[in-house]
C-alpha cells in the first residue's frame, strides 16, 4: 500500500472473513446459467462449471489482494506505528501472517487451475452414457468446493489474527511528523487527561478514578509565539513502577510513544493524599521515562496541590530541583492553578 497517507497508515485497512467470502462467491457462482448453445448436456455443464470455478477464483483473489493492498508496508511506516505493532502483536508475527495470506492466494489459484484442467480433460466416450460424464463433472465440482472450503477454514486463524490487529491499529491516532510533539505522561490518575483537555482541542475521557486512558490521544495547541505555530500534545495511559517486562501493553505504548515521537515531555506527579503511588515510585517512573526520551525538553508538574500531601510534595520537589536541576510547576489542574505557567514553559521550549 502507498505510504503517502498522512497520519495513521492503518486507517484505510479493511477486515475480511474468508469463510464468508467463499460462501458469497460460491453462492453467486451458482446463479450463473447454463450456456445457451447447441451442444451436448455434458459440454454445457463443463462450460458452466469452468465459469463457476473461474468466478470463485477471481472473486477470492481480487478481495484478498485488496485486503493486502490496504495494509501498509511496515518497513516504510513511521517508527511510532511500527512500535505499536510490536507492542500489541509482534512485527515478526505480523509479517509472517501476511506471508501466509499471500500464500493463500497462490493456493487458491493452484487449486482452481487443477480443477479447471481436470474438468477440461474429461473426454466423452460414445460407448458410455452421457449421464456417466455428467456425474463425473459434478463429482469434480463437489471435490473442488470441499477442498476449497477445507483450505479456507484451515487458514482462517491467520485472518482472525490480522483482523484483530487491524481493528486495534486503526484506533491509533493520526500522527503528523511535520509538527513537534509533546507527550504528557505520569502515574495513573495524575491528571494527564485533564491537562491535555484544558490545553488543547483533544477529546479526552476524564474520570475521578485511575486507568481511564487506554490509548494515546492526540490534540493540538496553537502557540502564542511571534510566528503562529501548532504543536501536537499527547495524552497517554498511566505508568506504574514495575520492570519493563512486567508492563502492560498500554504502558509499553506510552514508553514507545516517548521514544519515537516525543520532542519533549510533560511529566505529571501526583502529590495528593489520594495518590496511587508513593513519591519514590513516581520518581523511579520519571527516571525510566527520561531514559526513553531522546532530548532534554522536560516539564515537571506537581499536580493536585489543592489536596496536597506535603511530605510527598516536598520529596518530589527536592528530587527535581536537586537531582534534575529544573524548576517544577505546582499545579491544580482541576482548579486551573498553574496552567499559565505550563503554557509559558511550553512556549519557551517550543515557540
Amino acid at each position: 500500500m502507498s505510504n503517502n497517507i498522512k497520519g495513521n497508515p492503518f486507517k484505510y485497512a479493511i477486515t475480511i472473513d474468508p469463510k464468508q467470502l467463499l460462501e458469497t462467491a460460491v453462492g453467486r457462482s451458482l446463479k450463473l446459467s447454463l450456456p445457451k448453445i447447441k451442444t451436448s448436456k455434458t459440454e454445457r455443464l463443463r462450460i458452466l462449471l469452468l465459469n463457476r470455478i473461474r468466478y470463485i477464483e477471481k472473486n477470492l483473489v481480487t478481495n484478498l489482494l485488496e485486503f493486502l493492498r490496504r495494509i501498509p508496508d511496515l518497513d516504510n511506516t513511521h517508527e511510532f506505528y511500527r512500535a505499536a505493532v510490536d507492542v500489541y502483536f509482534s512485527i515478526d508475527e505480523f509479517k509472517k501472517t501476511l506471508g501466509r495470506i499471500s500464500g493463500t492466494i497462490r493456493v487458491i489459484e493452484k487449486l482452481s487451475e487443477e480443477y479447471l484442467r481436470n474438468i477440461r480433460g474429461i473426454k466423452v466416450n460414445i460407448y458410455l452414457p452421457e449421464t456417466f460424464f455428467v456425474r463425473h463433472l459434478k463429482k469434480l465440482w463437489r471435490q473442488y468446493l470441499a477442498r476449497m472450503n477445507s483450505f479456507i477454514y484451515e487458514i482462517s486463524e491467520a485472518f482472525d489474527y490480522l483482523n484483530s490487529a487491524i481493528k486495534k491499529l486503526k484506533a491509533l491516532p493520526d500522527y503528523n511528523p511535520e509538527l513537534e510533539t509533546i507527550i504528557v505522561c505520569g502515574p495513573p490518575n495524575s491528571g494527564k487527561s485533564s491537562l491535555v483537555g484544558k490545553l488543547s482541542n483533544a477529546r479526552v475521557q476524564i474520570a475521578e478514578y485511575p486507568f481511564t486512558t487506554k490509548n494515546v490521544v492526540f490534540g493540538h495547541i496553537k502557540l502564542r509565539s511571534r510566528f503562529e505555530k501548532t504543536i501536537q500534545i499527547v495524552d497517554t495511559p498511566g505508568l506504574f513502577d514495575r520492570p519493563l517486562g512486567d508492563r502492560k501493553k498500554e504502558e509499553l505504548l506510552t514508553l514507545q510513544s516517548i521514544r519515537t515521537i516525543a520532542n519533549g515531555v510533560i511529566f505529571l506527579f501526583d502529590c495528593s493524599v489520594e495518590r496511587t503511588l508513593s513519591a519514590e515510585q513516581q520518581i523511579r517512573i520519571y527516571q525510566e521515562v527520561t531514559s526513553f526520551l531522546r532530548n532534554s525538553k522536560i516539564i515537571a508538574g506537581l499536580n493536585k496541590i489543592d489536596i496536597m500531601d506535603e511530605k510527598v510534595y516536598n520529596a518530589i520537589y527536592d528530587f527535581i530541583t536537586r537531582d534534575i536541576n529544573i524548576k517544577p510547576i505546582p499545579l491544580s489542574i482541576k482548579q486551573s492553578i498553574g496552567l499559565d505557567q505550563i503554557l509559558s514553559e511550553i512556549e519557551r521550549l517550543f515557540g
